[in-house]
C-alpha cells in the first residue's frame, strides 16, 4: 500500500548542525520548529515514517531527470550534435544509466512479485521504477504486516 502525505504546509529539513556527532531531522512548520529527531537512535520503522517521504520525493525528481537527460542525448545523437558541455554532462549520464537500470531491475522485481502479494503488477512496477528501493520495501513490508 502506497502511503500519501499531504505536504503542504509542512516542510521537512535536515539540520546538519551536528551535536555530538549526532545528525537532527526537523520537522517544520511556517518556520517553527514542531519536533526535532536524532537520527542516531532510529529504528527501521522510524526510519520508514521519517525519512520515506523525502527519499520518494528525491527520487521521482532524479529519476525524471535522468530520464530527460537520456532522452536529450538520444536526441543529439540522432541529430549528428553533440551535449553542451559534454565534459560535465558524461559524468551525469554514466550516473544516469546505472541509476535507470538499478531502478528498472527493482521495477521487474516488483512486477514479478506484487501478484503474490495482492497488488496491481503495472502499478506498483511503475511506482517502484520511480521510487526505488523504498517502494520495494514497501512492498515486502506490507505482506509481513498483514501475515
Amino acid at each position: 500500500m502506497c502511503n500519501y502525505y499531504d505536504m503542504t504546509n509542512f516542510n521537512v529539513s535536515v539540520d546538519f548542525q551536528s551535536v555530538n556527532s549526532n545528525l537532527f531531522l526537523s520537522t517544520v512548520n511556517g518556520g517553527e520548529i514542531v519536533k526535532k529527531h536524532s537520527l542516531k537512535n532510529m529504528n527501521f520503522k522510524d526510519i520508514k515514517i521519517k525519512l520515506f517521504p523525502i527519499f520518494k520525493i528525491i527520487s521521482i525528481i532524479l529519476i525524471t531527470s535522468s530520464i530527460a537527460l537520456e532522452l536529450w542525448n538520444i536526441q543529439t545523437i540522432t541529430t549528428n550534435d553533440q551535449l553542451p558541455i559534454a565534459n560535465i554532462l558524461n559524468p551525469a549520464l554514466i550516473l544516469a544509466h546505472i541509476a535507470l537500470s538499478a531502478h528498472f531491475i527493482e521495477a521487474l522485481i516488483a512486477a514479478y512479485y506484487a501478484p503474490a502479494r495482492n497488488q496491481i503488477s503495472i502499478k506498483y512496477t511503475v511506482y517502484t521504477f520511480f521510487v526505488g528501493t523504498v517502494g520495494l520495501l514497501e512492498l515486502f513490508d506490507n505482506n509481513e504486516e498483514k501475515s
